[in-house]
């Protein structure tokens, strides 16, 4: 929603105008016994508005806050692009900060089965990112599927002319 408001009477969400006066974004996730629509604001990143559906099902998985953002190098001159750039995280559990992370381009961070990899920032406004979160619970059954296939293409190719020879003598 490029300007955000909403009807405090029956919690319909619209937009007052096209431009980005109060950029907003509903953001859902969902897992087993958990789900959450939530409100998140550009302008107002500690606010937090849940979806008419009220509040989540279940404890928050997992949160994280923000800290910062810097080049990976020094600050680059006016009008340089940055070449490489890196994202300070706080992980959240129970309320309290158990570690802060750092997230590079091709330097994910690693949690719980899910991995954040540093999308992309704003060389206007080096304190905005965009982060990108994955989960691949069959990457272990696709490296499955290339080992069968090295070991079947060397049964073909080695073994298989090799037990072929050795009948033959």
């Amino acid at each position: 929603m490029p300007d955000f408001v909403v009807d405090t009477e029956t919690r319909e969400v619209t937009s007052r105008s096209e431009e980005a006066r109060n950029p907003a974004i509903l953001v859902a996730v969902t897992g087993p016994g958990y789900a959450n629509h939530r409100w998140l604001f550009a302008r107002f990143p500690d606010f937090v508005m849940h979806e008419a559906d009220g509040e989540p099902a279940g404890a928050d998985p997992l949160k994280m806050i923000y800290a910062s953002a810097a080049p990976s190098e020094a600050a680059p001159a006016q009008g340089e692009r940055v070449k490489s750039f890196r994202s300070t995280l706080d992980v959240i559990e129970n309320g309290a900060a158990v570690e802060t992370r750092t997230v590079e381009v091709n330097g994910p961070l690693s949690l719980r089965g899910f991995r954040l990899y540093q999308s992309g920032y704003n060389p206007d406004d080096l304190a905005w990112t965009s982060l990108e979160v994955v989960r691949d619970p069959g990457v272990p059954l696709v490296y499955a599927g290339f080992a069968f296939m090295l070991i079947g293409l060397f049964i073909v190719f080695y073994l298989n002319p090799w037990l072929q020879e050795r009948a033959r003598a």
